[in-house]
């Protein structure tokens, strides 16, 4: 079974579904250069991605709107078929230590999801939030793509159904 058949993913899909019907009615407002322009002026820090993956869209559609931006975060599922440039921006998103082994060896920094009680591998530091939760995404920025920075792991969180999911699979592994 596939991590995203086990209906453990973390994310809340309210926000995602409400942009998906405003999309589908032509009110959501399109990206252009001059929405990028204000990105750069004011320095907006971005996701890069919320729900799927942002490797999905071509490189050259998402580049110019990262380098306005100050800051980013970003994941990809696909690192190992995606094209190679995206390691600049996104962390590998990995399910295992083995799978973070491989991504690492060919020069992703990881991100990987773990059970609360797993231990973290040696080159992995645990996710500044789950270390104090007044730590944001929005203010650390530690995972940016590639960098002399640690490999992130962060303890399975959310729903407990989703929590019990994870872990489940993680155990079949």
């Amino acid at each position: 079974m596939k991590m995203s058949q086990t209906g453990s993913c973390y994310v809340q899909l309210g926000n995602v579904n409400n942009i998906y019907r405003k999309y589908i009615a032509g009110t959501y407002q399109k990206l252009g250069t001059k929405e990028i322009s204000i990105i750069e002026h004011y320095r907006y820090p971005i996701r890069i991605g919320s729900y799927g993956d942002p490797a999905a869209v071509p490189f050259d559609v998402w580049e110019p709107i990262i380098l306005a931006s100050s800051k980013w975060t970003g994941y990809s599922h696909f690192w190992y078929k995606c094209d190679k440039r995206w390691k600049k921006y996104l962390m590998a998103s990995v399910q295992t230590p083995s799978e973070a082994k491989q991504a690492q060896n060919q020069g992703w920094r990881t991100f990987r999801i773990i059970p609360p009680d797993a231990p973290l591998s040696n080159n992995e530091v645990l996710c500044r939030n789950a270390e104090d939760d007044r730590t944001k995404c929005e203010d650390c920025f530690l995972c940016n793509g590639s960098s002399s920075k640690p490999n992130i792991a962060d303890r399975v969180h959310g729903l407990n159904w989703k929590v019990s999911n994870f872990v489940k699979y993680v155990n079949q592994q």
